[in-house]
């Protein structure tokens, strides 16, 4: 039960920074402002979506951050000292919000921040070795997770960080809740990195505020309550099986990172679910089973063990970083070729559609872009959707991945107004009307898309 339990928390983080990060634009992109109210099917938004079930993960994994070595002991330190003035249980507990407020405040603003990067982020990470700094950073903070060595803030700042954030009162548990996330980088900063990159390719200011809220009352968890009822809770060998999930979870994200620059990770698992799905998921399976054999979770951190018991871990880790990168690139980014008769150039498209009488879609996306590959492997390659398509339009695909070297790009945002927010679908009656009143940015289910494909002439 523990091993189930220890990858269900594997699997949470890791769909909160991938899956549920590619939907989210839909809640804050909805299309309900500018349509007629009987032109599209109705957005029930976050709940008819699932997608309520992201901000749980989310707010999981904040929780889980701060179980880790960097963070808990600081919470055990700092909030008494906080308390210590005394007060009842609702004075305690207004002290104990306001730190969290202090976390909030500190994490949404990266966010937001994070988030307004949007196209300009996406384009930096198309560079190869932008995107292999990315990966040694997370192997690197993969390791010191595991245990392999330990990365902390340097003696003379937390000793100033302490003296900031020391005493009582309102004022100073807002400022010790801004630093917490300082004071706890070397734990809290490679989750962080990895929930901040998803969000700004997502390019959604709502969203990276929103998210990063989320996960800021998810470590607020325990503030809360050991501000407010002072349990008598003790560090212990527990932190660090946490650091060890952590040092998986951030093996995995590397992984992802890595599929985008060399074909070597992603080629050959693509190769094997086209041959067989059965044997992928059991391919899948024996990776994980292998991994905790090896003793992976064990109590001992790697500067502990012997040099063969390092070398188990590390391998335990990494088949088990592979068995989630697998499991999640089944419904995520493995997929076999697109089932829709895509052209790549807007004037032959027209030209076509002219001489054949059809109506014209087209779609703006990005390698970068997370919902763009969502709506291209659960829409596009819908059956229904796909035969829709190649009977009745023109599809046209529009690679915005690098601006700068697209032209077409340029001037097709510039004329459909797309404003770089991707995935944008636009769509042109065959009378050569466009219908801005169904142009649909983000992502949209299969059989929501049909009913807006159907509108067209």
């Amino acid at each position: 039960m523990k091993k189930v339990f220890y990858l269900f928390i594997l699997l949470s983080l890791f769909f909160s920074v991938e899956m549920f990060a590619q939907n989210f634009p839909q809640i804050f992109t909805t299309q309900t402002e500018c349509l007629p109210i009987d032109s599209v099917a109705s957005d029930g938004g976050l709940f008819e979506k699932g997608l309520f079930l992201a901000f749980i993960f989310v707010f999981v994994g904040g929780f889980l951050t701060s179980l880790t070595p960097c963070a808990f002991p600081i919470i055990l330190i700092s909030i008494p000292a906080l308390t210590k003035e005394g007060g009842g249980k609702a004075h305690k507990f207004l002290l104990s919000l306001i730190y969290v407020l202090g976390i909030a405040t500190m994490y949404s603003l990266l966010g937001v921040v994070t988030a307004s990067t949007g196209k300009a982020f996406g384009m930096f990470m198309q560079n190869p070795i932008v995107v292999g700094v990315f990966v040694i950073f997370f192997i690197a903070m993969g390791l010191s997770s595991l245990g392999a060595f330990i990365i902390q803030l340097p003696s003379g700042m937390m000793v100033k960080m302490n003296n900031l954030t020391g005493g009582t009162g309102y004022v100073k548990a807002f400022f010790s809740g801004l630093f917490l996330g300082v004071l706890a980088a070397p734990c809290v900063g490679p989750v962080l990195a990895g929930v901040l990159a998803y969000i700004a390719q997502t390019g959604n200011i709502l969203l990276g505020f929103l998210l990063l809220t989320t996960f800021a009352f998810g470590m607020g968890v325990l503030i809360l309550i050991i501000g407010t009822f002072s349990p008598n809770w003790r560090s212990g060998a527990w932190m660090t099986k946490i650091n060890t999930i952590f040092g998986i979870l951030l093996f995995a994200v590397a992984l992802y990172f890595l599929k985008d620059i060399s074909s070597i990770i992603l080629t050959p698992f693509n190769k094997l679910y086209q041959y067989n799905n059965y044997l992928f998921i059991g391919v899948t399976a024996t990776f994980f089973i292998v991994g905790t054999l090896l003793k992976t979770f064990s109590y001992e951190e790697m500067f502990l063990l012997q040099f063969k018991e390092k070398i188990k871990k590390v391998i335990g880790a990494i088949l088990i970083a592979l068995s989630i990168f697998m499991f999640a690139g089944m419904f995520l980014f493995i997929q076999g070729k697109s089932k829709v008769n895509w052209l790549y150039s807007e004037k032959p498209a027209i030209e076509k559609a002219i001489k054949e009488g059809k109506p014209i879609m087209i779609d703006f996306g990005a390698k970068w872009c997370a919902a763009c590959k969502e709506l291209e492997k659960y829409t596009y390659n819908n059956e229904s959707i796909s035969e829709y398509l190649n009977d009745n339009f023109i599809s046209v695909y529009i690679d915005c991945t690098e601006t700068e070297d697209s032209p077409e790009c340029v001037y097709a945002n510039d004329k459909y107004n797309v404003q770089y927010q991707l995935p944008t679908v636009v769509f042109i009656e065959s009378c050569g009307r466009l219908r801005d009143d169904l142009t649909l940015k983000g992502f949209e289910k299969a059989d929501e898309f049909i009913k807006r494909l159907k509108k067209i002439k």
